[in-house]
């Protein structure tokens, strides 16, 4: 859970940020416009699936220091926790990822679930915020669809301007994220394919507590691993929306 201290410094962040970009296309505000785990306040409908058209680990992951989460919701000793660049993300020794090195996110079982772990971790590490030795790799390996060289741009245009507003030399992190990977619910899977949503909690802006933001991830198994579908434009702020509570989702919480 976040603290006073963070949830305020966060929306600090969040405003900075809105001020300079807008409140259009942000979804998460340092992960999700600036990544969807980048959270400031705004409205959208509830999007839909849409069909498919044809090196620096210690900045970017460390082991969490947070409790084990809870067995009402996922087997406990299947997860772990660790934080990419100040996101709290579940790791699954069932389901992935296997492979963490240099920042990166390989290694998923070809299910439902292990999509759903691979939708976690490599929408993180597609966000400026990881810094282009992370999202570059990433974008052009795991990320596949017509719009995906659209995300790419994107993102190299957010981490310009993120690293620029924060004094920081080109090809290091810029920035990190106050949200949590709370839970994933699937909608629809075959052998190959899977249509999910996830589930982010993370600071409100203007004093709101905290929100929570579901977004709409497609995922295909292509050369043995979970790629996803980059959306439309490459823009994540057009398939999220935030909702209410977390009812059908399955859920990744931490224990007291």
């Amino acid at each position: 859970m976040f603290t006073d201290d963070i949830a305020a410094r966060a929306r600090r962040q969040t405003l900075s940020v809105v001020a300079k970009f807008g409140v259009v296309g942000l979804v998460l505000a340092a992960l999700l416009g600036l990544g969807f785990w980048t959270l400031s306040a705004w409205s959208g409908s509830d999007p839909e699936p849409r069909a498919e058209a044809s090196t620096a680990p210690s900045a970017v992951e460390t082991t969490a220091s947070a409790p084990a989460p809870s067995a009402s919701s996922y087997a406990a000793d299947d997860l772990r926790w660790v934080t990419v660049a100040g996101a709290s993300v579940p790791v699954s020794r069932a389901s992935g990822p296997r492979d963490t090195s240099e920042g990166r996110a390989r290694g998923f079982t070809q299910d439902a679930r292990g999509a759903a772990f691979a939708a976690i971790h490599l929408t993180l590490r597609v966000s400026a915020q990881v810094g282009p030795a992370v999202y570059g790799p990433t974008i052009d390996e795991q990320v596949i669809g017509t719009d995906a060289q659209a995300m790419r741009s994107l993102v190299e245009s957010q981490y310009e301007q993120l690293r620029q507003q924060q004094n920081v030399a080109y090809g290091q992190p810029a920035g990190r994220f106050f949200a949590a990977a709370k839970g994933f619910r699937i909608d629809s899977e075959n052998g190959s394919m899977v249509n999910l949503r996830l589930l982010i909690e993370a600071p409100g802006a203007n004093n709101n507590g905290v929100i929570l933001v579901s977004c709409v991830v497609q995922l295909r198994w292509v050369n043995e691993d979970w790629a996803i579908l980059a959306p439309p434009a490459g823009d994540w702020g057009r398939v999220v929306t935030q909702v209410n509570d977390s009812r059908g989702y399955t859920m990744l919480t931490m224990g007291s």
